[in-house]
């Protein structure tokens, strides 16, 4: 390779850093723009089923205002103290967490962790001593 195509390849390689091209939203995968926030495009982010009011117990989304644990963990005991989800279990999420898990597209751990952290400092969750967060083992094989 001569010298001017080597320096233009790093040229190239320099401009795509700076400015990068065509990246895509994790969920859609629709192109970005400069609005877009954690790797989502605005259409995404608005349908996404963020919970807004989790059970105590599970963390799943509360639909009754006036209790504070949901009626599954009202009847059922489970190997856990408490847990918490910023975002429900649906189809789109469940794709999401399998590309991260069994298709090894780890770089999707970085918008998913910026998702809970600014969901789990609105509910005030790791910023004080009593909280104890811990990671979920993710196992190789499905």
């Amino acid at each position: 390779m001569k010298t001017k195509d080597k320096m233009k390849n790093i040229g190239n390689k320099i401009l795509n850093i700076l400015f990068p091209k065509h990246i895509k939203c994790i969920f859609c995968g629709e192109e970005l723009n400069e609005k877009s926030t954690n790797d989502t495009c605005s259409d995404c982010m608005q349908t996404l089923p963020f919970i807004n009011r989790p059970c105590l117990r599970c963390g799943g989304q509360m639909a009754d205002s006036y209790s504070n644990v949901c009626p599954r963990c009202n009847t059922e005991n489970h190997n856990f103290t408490q847990a918490r989800s910023v975002i429900e279990y649906t189809d789109i999420v469940v794709s999401l967490v399998h590309k991260y898990k069994y298709n090894k597209k780890y770089y999707l751990a970085e918008p998913m962790v910026q998702f809970m952290g600014e969901i789990f400092a609105k509910w005030n969750i790791g910023n004080t001593k009593t909280n104890n967060l811990k990671p979920t083992v993710f196992y190789s094989l499905k």
